[in-house]
C-alpha cells in the first residue's frame, strides 16, 4: 500500500485531470524483489504528485512509461543496469522535470520510483518540490537528483522497447 494525497484538498491545487487528491491508500497489486532476469533491473513508476497531469517518462527521447496518471502504478519494465536521465513530460511532450537515475549497481533487483511533491510549492502550502524517490526491495531509498530539463517541445515519436536477445 502506498499512502498518498493531502488531508485538506481545498487548500491545494486540484489535479489537472480531475482526480481526487484527498489522502488515500493506493494498493499496489504486485511487488517484486527481484528482476525478471539477473542481468536486468525491473523498474515501475508510481505517480503521486497531486497537482501534476498525466505524464510520460522518457529517456533519450524514447518513452519508457506512457500516460502515467496521478495515483497510477505502472507495470514493471526490465532495463539494463546503467545511469539514465529520466525526463518527465506532459502527454504532448512539454517538459516537466528531469532526473538522474543511477541503476548501474542494481542488476537483478526491482525498483519502484515514486513521483511526489508539488510542481509549484508556493501555490501548495509551501510543500516539498516535485521529485522522484527510488525505493529498493531491501527498504533502502534514494532521492534522485534533478537534472537539466532536456526535452524537446516536439519529442521523437516512439516507445522504448527491448528487442529479443541475439547472440554476440
Amino acid at each position: 500500500l502506498i499512502a498518498n494525497g493531502v488531508l485538506t484538498p481545498g487548500d491545494f491545487q486540484a489535479n489537472p485531470d480531475g482526480v481526487d487528491i484527498a489522502f488515500d491508500l493506493i494498493p499496489g497489486l504486485t511487488a517484486q524483489e527481484e528482476a525478471s532476469a539477473p542481468d536486468k533491473v525491473d523498474v515501475r513508476v508510481v505517480h503521486g504528485a497531486t497537482a501534476a497531469p498525466t505524464v510520460d517518462v522518457r529517456t533519450g527521447g524514447a518513452i519508457l512509461f506512457d500516460d502515467a496518471a496521478y495515483t497510477g502504478i505502472t507495470d514493471y519494465l526490465p532495463v539494463d543496469p546503467a545511469v539514465y536521465t529520466l525526463d518527465i513530460t506532459t502527454a504532448s511532450g512539454g517538459a516537466v522535470a528531469s532526473f538522474e537515475a543511477d541503476l548501474s549497481a542494481a542488476a537483478g533487483g526491482a525498483v519502484t520510483v515514486l513521483a511526489s511533491g508539488f510542481l509549484t510549492p508556493d501555490d501548495d502550502q509551501n510543500g516539498e518540490a516535485f521529485g522522484l524517490l527510488a525505493v529498493f526491495p531491501d527498504g533502502t531509498e534514494a532521492l534522485l537528483p534533478a537534472g537539466a530539463v532536456s526535452v524537446d517541445e516536439t519529442p521523437e515519436a516512439g516507445r522504448f522497447a527491448l528487442g529479443a536477445p541475439s547472440p554476440n
